[in-house]
């Protein structure tokens, strides 16, 4: 009847008191629907009525509608989110399914064959939505430093994982290892820890980070002090500011922090020297003498 669908009728109102609601949760942040719901419920608003002013909202794409695990959600879109359904908008089941897969995998990408299984999209019909997502600017083709005839494909505005960009010791541009970038700052590195004496890894992390403009982080550190430790330039010793009763008692051996000194060793390298027990080719003839 008329007055049924008066009553249910979205009114500016309602839509503001949604849109109030979200904003304070945070634009970009998902939203239970249920606490909008819950919200509504408890100020007398009948579900015909929180119903038509959702679709209202969501048919203008003043707000946004996502399901995980079988949960919904409203969210009030940020500029960039609004820029993606923009570009989303002409898509088909198809490609929001292979999109969907992408965008899951977050920063370490798909192959092709991987979202093939997934996706279960026959092989000529992904090709071309591959294509169409790339034309769209969604998602871009990633080749991993390690393997580089390897194709992942990821979301446009996302930046890859170090594991496949290789972080800050590789060329941004070749995409090879930067060999005289990692030997200079692995060099710096036993400079300061001699200088020092000895140093924790936040330490000399801290240190290197005033002399590149790359964002160092303790793992990245961590693999230039792993070097000089191969080379036998330095050592990881227990910090001996945990080393009198007082301090250590609630730390076991095993949980005492490192900090990494010069080494007492001062052999020169041989050829077999430099190569690792583990894959030594050799390693069975060996023994203790």
């Amino acid at each position: 009847t008329m007055a049924s669908l008066q009553e249910a009728g979205p009114t500016a109102e309602l839509e503001n008191e949604i849109i109030s609601f979200l904003s304070e949760k945070g634009v970009g942040q998902r939203v239970p629907q249920k606490e909008v719901t819950v919200m509504l419920r408890n100020k007398g608003t009948q579900p015909v009525q929180i119903a038509a002013a959702l679709n209202s909202l969501l048919s203008r794409q003043a707000v946004m509608y996502f399901t995980e695990l079988d949960q919904s959600f409203l969210m009030l879109p940020d500029d960039r989110v609004k820029a993606m359904q923009q570009k989303k908008k002409d898509l088909v089941q198809n490609d929001l399914v292979v999109l969907h897969f992408i965008e899951k995998e977050g920063n370490m990408g798909l192959t092709m064959s991987e979202i093939k299984f997934k996706s279960r999209v026959g092989m000529n019909e992904l090709k071309k939505i591959l294509s169409n997502l790339e034309k769209k600017k969604l998602i871009k083709q990633v080749k991993p430093v390690k393997n580089k005839t390897k194709t992942l494909y990821m979301m446009f505005d996302i930046k890859p994982h170090d594991e496949i960009e290789g972080g800050p010791w590789y060329d941004s541009i070749t995409k090879d290892l930067d060999v005289l970038f990692v030997e200079h700052m692995t060099e710096r590195a036993f400079v300061f820890i001699e200088k020092q004496g000895y140093a924790t890894l936040e330490q000399i992390t801290g240190e290197l980070k005033k002399h590149s403009k790359e964002n160092l982080s303790v793992e990245n550190i961590k693999q230039l002090v792993e070097i000089l430790i191969f080379d036998r330039k330095i050592e990881g010793v227990p910090d001996p500011r945990y080393s009198s009763s007082s301090s250590s008692s609630s730390f076991s051996s095993s949980e005492i922090p490192l900090v990494y000194k010069p080494s007492k060793l001062t052999l020169s390298p041989t050829g077999v020297m430099e190569i690792p027990c583990r894959r030594c080719p050799v390693q069975e003839r060996c023994d203790e003498d």
